[in-house]
C-alpha cells in the first residue's frame, strides 16, 4: 500500500473528474480511480459547460447554508424534482424548509431533462 499525503482537497464535477482520469493510462489506475471512472460512465452527466453555469446560478444564490460540497453533488446528480433535492442534501447539518428547497430548484430546473 502507498503512503501518501493530502496536500489540498477541492470539490468537483463528474465531467471534471472525467477529464482528469482521461489524462491518465488505464492501466496505471489504482482500484479507486477504476470505480470512480466506472461510476461516472454509469452516470447521465451534464455537459461541463451547463454543470459550471448551475453551479454558478446555485453560488448567486447567496445561501451561507448551501456549501460548496453540496451544490457540487447537486450539479452531478440534477435533482429532478424538490423531493430528489431533499435526499441529495439530507446529510446536511442544516435543514433545508420547503421555501429553501424551491429556491435552490428553481435554479436547477433549468437543467433537468
Amino acid at each position: 500500500m502507498m503512503d501518501f499525503e493530502v496536500v489540498d482537497e477541492k470539490y468537483v464535477t463528474f465531467q471534471e473528474a472525467k477529464d482528469v482520469l482521461s489524462a491518465i493510462d488505464e492501466k496505471d489506475f489504482n482500484a479507486e480511480q477504476r470505480l470512480a471512472l466506472e461510476h461516472i460512465k454509469r452516470s447521465k452527466l451534464l455537459p461541463k459547460k451547463k454543470a459550471l453555469e448551475l453551479i454558478d446560478g446555485l453560488r448567486a444564490l447567496n445561501m451561507r447554508k448551501l456549501k460548496s460540497g453540496y451544490i457540487i453533488q447537486i450539479a452531478n446528480l440534477v435533482p429532478k424534482d424538490t423531493e430528489d433535492l431533499r435526499v441529495v442534501l439530507a446529510t446536511s447539518n442544516v435543514a433545508f424548509n420547503k421555501a429553501d428547497l424551491e429556491k435552490i430548484f428553481s435554479v436547477v430546473s433549468k437543467y433537468v431533462k
